[in-house]
């Protein structure tokens, strides 16, 4: 009894459902690092310039000056 036990191909094609969700997934990684990541690195670099002493005190001096308007 010379039997097989089958062989040939043993991989697993996607479903169309898998590969629809892979073309979704990669289009949002395309819109992420296109557009949400350029936008990101702004903000941040906005951010790291708030740091420096002066901007600290400018910023202090506007927010102290709006409150001391609306408290008097």
């Amino acid at each position: 009894m010379g039997g097989s036990k089958g062989g040939g191909d043993t991989k697993v094609k996607p479903t169309a459902a898998q590969i629809a969700q892979e073309e979704v997934a990669w289009k949002g990684w395309q819109d992420y690092k296109n557009i949400l990541r350029p936008a990101e690195d702004n903000f941040m670099k906005k951010v790291d310039d708030l740091n420096s002493e002066q901007q600290y005190e400018n910023i202090a001096g506007t927010t102290n000056l709006g409150v001391s308007e609306t408290v008097w």
